[in-house]
């Protein structure tokens, strides 16, 4: 027998007897990065030694070129384990609800789960790429669970189809943070917005909890008992992804009529208008690098690049000094209002194929105030000779 193999099966065969298991679910909290919740595996060895949590959520903002790697969508997270008493009780001093749900495992299958984790959290093992939705701390707990039973929870709930998009949950836990909800609504692309499976809601702690409580397993269920360890309402998350398309319309309105108002002040309406097309270039290329540069593959076929496009840039930097001729104004605004119209076409609910009505609310409205008066400028603007 190989030294390797032979070391797994001394070390193996050392560990105590799991008296019992227990998905720990911990709701949100306040940095940003704990909006989503978290949760863990607990094991309570039969011998009396202290509980262990096992934690998949590990990263480390001073690993080598870890804003670099995060940047580029290759972050790397681990496994880790802790005393279970003391990591419950941050998690409860820091304001966030904890729950306990007691498995109903087998001895067998305790013990291959049990196994596992440990196989899992030695160095050489403990680190995993990073995904939001296909490869986190929850989904991790998930994929340990179903290879403990066998793969009979995969078995039981990964065909059952939902009404709920990644997107969906995405929204749902970053709106109380309105900088993070804003930023992920316009980031995300069309592979967040396909109906999931049962068992890919999983990707949520809380979904994984609620989904666990109703799988029955070899005629009992799988969830023993819940008990709820600290109770909390600091970080709460609405019971549906908001949708505030008329907040959204209002302040494109709102910026819209302020930049056909400036049209008094020639010098101030050209400031507002460049702005705004430049503004919107650079975040369409912002898009557009991350779609074509790196691995955040939830933001590719992202389709507000319509709807702020980098061809913004060509009238945002023409407008800056003398205005083009009237001829040539016509060409550029053509070029910057065909991709949004494009985009209303495609999909003019801003439903069917990619869920971004409210940037369309916001955007279009000042698109076409912005496009009038830079063509107005153009037709009344002297053309100083060269």
């Amino acid at each position: 027998m190989p030294l390797p193999a032979l070391l797994a099966l001394i070390l193996a065969a050392a560990l105590p007897e799991p008296a019992a298991v227990e998905l720990i679910t911990v709701g949100p909290g306040a940095t940003y990065w704990e909006r989503f919740g978290h949760n863990a595996i607990l094991v309570r060895p039969a011998d009396g030694g202290p509980a262990i949590s096992y934690n998949y959520g590990i990263f480390d903002f001073t690993q080598q070129n870890f804003l670099l790697n995060f940047i580029r969508g290759r972050m790397s997270y681990r496994l880790a384990a802790f005393d279970a008493e003391a990591d419950l009780a941050d998690y409860a001093a820091a304001g966030r609800t904890v729950v306990s749900q007691r498995l109903n495992l087998s001895a067998p299958q305790a013990r291959r789960l049990f196994e596992f984790l440990e196989w899992n959290r030695r160095p050489a093992n403990a680190g995993y790429r990073y995904d939001y939705f296909l490869a986190n701390c929850s989904t991790k707990v998930r994929d340990a669970l179903d290879l403990a039973l066998d793969g009979a929870l995969s078995t039981e709930v990964s065909g059952e189809p939902t009404a709920h998009t990644f997107r969906d949950f995405t929204n749902r836990y970053a709106a109380p943070v309105k900088w993070m909800y804003l930023g992920t609504q316009l980031g995300l692309g069309r592979p967040t917005d396909r109906p999931i499976s049962r068992w890919e809601t999983f990707f949520i702690p809380d979904e994984l909890r609620r989904g666990l409580e109703q799988v029955v397993i070899e005629g009992r269920p799988l969830v023993a008992d819940t008990r709820v360890l600290n109770a909390s309402t600091a970080y709460p998350v609405p019971a549906a992804a908001p949708r505030w398309t008329l907040g959204f319309l209002l302040a494109g309105l709102a910026v819209a009529v302020l930049i056909g108002l400036s049209g008094r002040r020639p010098g101030a309406q050209r400031v507002l208008v460049t702005s705004w097309w430049i503004a919107c270039g650079l975040i369409g290329l912002g898009m557009l690098a991350i779609w074509g540069l790196t691995e955040h593959t939830a933001a590719y076929r992202n389709e507000n690049l319509l709807i702020f496009s980098p061809l913004a840039l060509l009238p945002g930097l023409a407008w800056i000094g003398q205005p083009p001729g009237a001829r040539a104004a016509a060409i550029l605004l053509a070029l910057v209002l065909v991709p949004p119209a494009a985009a209303l076409a495609l999909d003019p609910t801003g439903w069917l194929i990619q869920y971004n009505r409210e940037w369309e609310a916001f955007a279009l409205p000042i698109h076409l105030v912005a496009a009038l008066a830079c063509y107005r400028m153009s037709r009344t603007s002297p053309v100083i000779p060269r």
